[in-house]
């Protein structure tokens, strides 16, 4: 039941999800004939500057220095735009911009440099085309709209394109050569709090996090890679108030090695904290799949906090791997559906995998819903969910009519330190455990009522457990609370020889003193 309803939701979900895109991309891509420019902004695309050229913006500067035949580098240095032209891309498609750019380009940041997002036309006031963009410098950018109360469905705030007029286009394996994001340094803001529409940061193929920080606050998704991957290796990622994903890979994956990523949102919606998919036919290899590895991930959502949806065409999707790191999810809310952790392939066969092999988990979620037929779960997998060499903590409650469990999975393996419990059971499948693991169950969880875990009364334990205890040394106890006798002629035998040693050093020093 738990499977069969997340699965059917989900459905309706990525429905919408295209029918969203859908309207954005026909807002932006237009006849260019229709196209008026107003105003003056930093249009590096156009017609890039050959010589090193300085802009004014604002109090501060906006500097472009080509490096190369298509490389630059371009400094915000205190710098505020808020003007828009429109600029001309793959024949007859344009985007309104504050500042475009085309080629390998590594963006500055010295100072507080800000961005206004316009409020009443379809824009990307940051747009690479055929780009490559590395983010360094010690400053921060913010991209805003000056009047916090204003909202645009069809804005891109920081947007990488790839080069739609190759032959083939993104089926091209050189599609990938651009359209790539690389944070090394440096805090990006992006403040769009309250709008829906497309990604606070987009990129066609890679967003990678070395050092630094991006910060989204609103949009449908934080940071939306479309055919290839998000890779958080340092750095910190923080996307909050998201109404679709926190981190969201169409055709890609997810993986976080030494970052602090946070996703948190509390709009009441089908609301995803990561989400990565196999979408198509052109999708990167690691579509489908979400590794954390090391860092720390902390994920609230009032409907699925970690999704992977693979598809029986590319091997190894519908995964989850957590190797290291500590891992947090929290969802809470009074929808039909809740979870936290979940794996599947996308053809209702019985192979998505969850497997964490170190690190540590704490799942907590929720179910408030008072209709019928109401579910939530801790981690689900369709196929195997497998944990080893780590600690794992999973809670799962609902109301009367919701089905709670902290793990459904087809099968499940246990061979670490564990907490599980669930108002409907523990676990939807009686778990096997590792050698050596002899849990604790309980129906009740009560102090005093647990017991050796019993097969045969699986359907009964709504509380599993099992901590590793290190045991310490002890030392025999008497009756009387004395020491037993051979401890204390030890402790006798033991001073004497100490005084001896001592005068045996008294006597040499004196001897060594008299010489």
């Amino acid at each position: 039941m738990v499977k069969k309803f997340i699965k059917s939701t989900f459905v309706i979900i990525a429905a919408c999800a295209i029918a969203c895109a859908f309207v954005f991309a026909s807002a932006l891509r237009v006849d260019a004939a229709e196209a008026s420019t107003a105003g003056t902004s930093l249009d590096f695309m156009t017609e890039a500057p050959q010589t090193e050229t300085v802009c004014s913006a604002g109090a501060g500067t906006v500097t472009y220095k080509p490096t190369g035949e298509n490389s630059a580098v371009i400094t915000m240095n205190n710098a505020t735009a808020g003007s828009y032209f429109r600029v001309s891309y793959n024949g007859p498609n344009y985007v309104n911009a504050a500042l475009a750019a085309t080629g390998d380009i590594t963006l500055v940041l010295v100072g507080e440099n800000t961005v206004y997002i316009d409020s009443s036309q379809s824009c990307s006031p940051l747009f690479f085309y055929d780009a490559n963009v590395t983010v360094k410098g010690a400053g921060s950018l913010n991209i805003r709209f000056k009047d916090e109360t204003s909202q645009n469905f069809n804005a891109n705030p920081l947007q990488v394109d790839g080069n739609y007029g190759i032959e083939g286009s993104v089926g091209n394996p050189s599609f990938a050569d651009t359209g790539n994001l690389t944070v090394e340094s440096g805090s990006i803001i992006i403040s769009a709090k309250g709008s829906s529409g497309s990604g606070a940061v987009t990129a066609d193929n890679d967003i990678t996090v070395k050092g630094g920080s991006i910060t989204t606050e609103g949009r449908a998704t934080g940071l939306y890679s479309v055919y290839r991957d998000v890779i958080a290796l340092g750095g910190e990622i923080k996307c909050t108030d998201f109404t679709a994903n926190g981190i969201y890979t169409r055709r890609g994956g997810i993986r976080v090695d030494g970052a602090k990523v946070t996703l948190e949102s509390e709009q009441n919606r089908y609301v995803f904290g990561m989400y990565s998919k196999v979408d198509g036919k052109d999708v990167s290899e690691n579509a489908g799949k979400i590794s954390v590895e090391s860092g720390e991930l902390f994920v609230k959502s009032p409907y699925l906090g970690i999704y992977a949806c693979g598809s029986p065409e590319l091997e190894g999707s519908g995964s989850i791997s957590i190797s290291g790191g500590a891992v947090n999810v929290e969802c809470k809310s009074a929808k039909d559906l809740v979870a936290g952790i979940y794996a599947e392939i996308d053809d209702d066969s019985l192979n998505g995998k969850i497997e964490v092999s170190g690190g540590s988990v704490y799942v907590n979620t929720q179910s408030d819903y008072s209709g019928e037929d109401g579910s939530t779960v801790g981690i689900c997998a369709t196929g195997k969910a497998e944990f080893s060499d780590c600690s794992v903590t999973v809670n799962a409650s609902g109301a009367e009519n919701v089905t709670a469990y902290a793990v459904s999975a087809g099968s499940v393996m246990l061979d670490c330190d564990f907490s599980l419990a669930g108002t409907t059971g523990a676990t939807d499948v009686p778990p096997r455990f590792g050698a050596g693991i002899i849990p604790s169950a309980s129906a009740s969880g009560a102090e005093g009522e647990y017991e050796t875990y019993d097969p045969e009364k699986h359907g009964t334990y709504k509380y599993i457990v099992y901590e590793t205890v290190t045991p310490e040394p002890s030392v025999p106890i008497t009756g009387e609370g004395g020491l037993p006798v051979g401890a204390i002629v030890g402790i006798a035998f033991g001073s004497l020889a100490v005084i001896a040693a001592v005068i045996v050093i008294i006597f040499a020093i004196k001897k060594r003193k008299a010489v």
